[in-house]
């Protein structure tokens, strides 16, 4: 039975319970050698049980309650192994709901705590809607887009594109050195940077360095071709109001 192409399951209706979740919904599988499956379901479970299935132990470490309703069809790879080609195949969509997570990733990123979020995956664009949370020191809320998340994830070489609309309540400069710090003996040399274009609405409570400190602070941030520019920039500072462009290469 496993070798035949002809295999075909259908799921009219199932439900499955994990130590910290569920999962119900309806499906088809087919060709078990090489499995392809299309699924609609909907769940509920905890980050920590997702990274223990997903092995990923060693790269992410996570907490909290996620929940979703998914859309997904693909192949899963040759006796379940899934590949990059694999990946590049499948097609999702759906709602994720993350509610009170805690991320620590490997050396260079700072923990996420306390981050809630609805994620709405199409095809085309990913956006991360009612976003809040803590990274390092720094509390923000939110709303980001990310276009073409398929091929971020299967293309080292697919531009990152980044829109949105973000809200810090507190940054303090002087602290960014020692909580973002990336290992250069793990960068691939020979791998070029991805090409990164970011195009954000922000507004920052307040702004220390040192003895500076600026409030109320706006502006756009774009970023492009490794160009950094902050236009209409306005903020409070030293008993007065400054109104800048910035531009940093």
């Amino acid at each position: 039975i496993k070798r035949s192409k002809a295999m075909k399951i259908t799921f009219d209706t199932f439900e499955l319970k994990t130590p910290s979740g569920e999962v119900k919904g309806k499906g088809t599988l087919t060709d078990l050698s090489n499995p392809r499956l299309r699924l609609n379901c909907t769940g509920k479970s905890r980050l920590e049980e997702l990274i223990t299935v997903a092995k990923v132990q060693e790269d992410i470490q996570g907490s909290g309650a996620i929940s979703w309703t998914l859309d997904f069809e693909g192949p899963l790879g040759k006796e379940f192994q899934t590949t990059v080609n694999e990946l590049k195949q499948m097609r999702w969509s759906g709602v994720v709901n993350l509610a009170n997570t805690s991320l620590k990733f490997q050396d260079g990123i700072p923990q996420i705590e306390g981050f809630s979020a609805q994620i709405e995956m199409k095809l085309d664009k990913t956006v991360v809607k009612e976003c809040e949370g803590k990274i390092g020191h720094v509390a923000f809320t939110g709303e980001v887009e990310v276009a073409k998340l398929k091929e971020l994830l299967t293309n080292p070489n697919t531009p990152l594109n980044l829109t949105g609309a973000i809200n810090i309540k507190d940054l303090d400069i002087s602290k960014l050195p020692t909580e973002w710090q990336f290992t250069s003996s793990e960068t691939d040399a020979a791998s070029p940077p991805r090409q990164t274009t970011i195009n954000l609405s922000s507004t920052i409570e307040k702004v220390v360095y040192n003895d500076f400190k600026a409030t109320n602070v706006a502006g756009f941030i774009n970023m492009e071709n490794d160009v950094l520019n902050i236009s209409n920039l306005k903020f409070n500072a030293l008993d007065g109001q400054v109104s800048t462009n910035l531009s940093f290469r």
